[in-house]
């Protein structure tokens, strides 16, 4: 992150010892599991494209095919206030809804 956020310090990227190994970490995340990805366009701190690429590797590692991942970006939205945004909470229902209603889909359907 030093070289996205700070490229003149990118160079001493070496020093930091804090690994933010988040591609490799969601790849590891068993495919039946449902996933959110909220993103701020104007984030500061997690580019929204470091989260785009994120969603694009948690679907590509999804081997299940009924796998529920989703990725929404919210224009206005910077990393310390994206969960004020006026859709925020309805994009983040909607999500769980679809979650909730598939879990019983699949009960009714055992």
């Amino acid at each position: 992150m030093l070289p996205v956020l700070m490229p003149a310090l990118g160079k001493f990227k070496f020093l930091v010892k804090d690994k933010w190994r988040s591609e490799v970490n969601v790849a590891k995340i068993p495919a039946t599991t449902p996933l959110v990805f909220l993103s701020g366009a104007l984030d500061e701190i997690v580019p929204p494209e470091h989260m785009k690429q994120l969603y694009e590797i948690s679907t590509s590692s999804s081997s299940a095919p009924d796998a529920k991942r989703t990725f929404v970006l919210f224009e206005n939205g910077h990393h310390n206030d994206t969960w004020t945004q006026p859709t925020y909470r309805k994009a983040l229902r909607e999500f769980v809804d679809s979650v909730v209603i598939s879990y019983r889909e699949k009960l009714n359907h055992s």
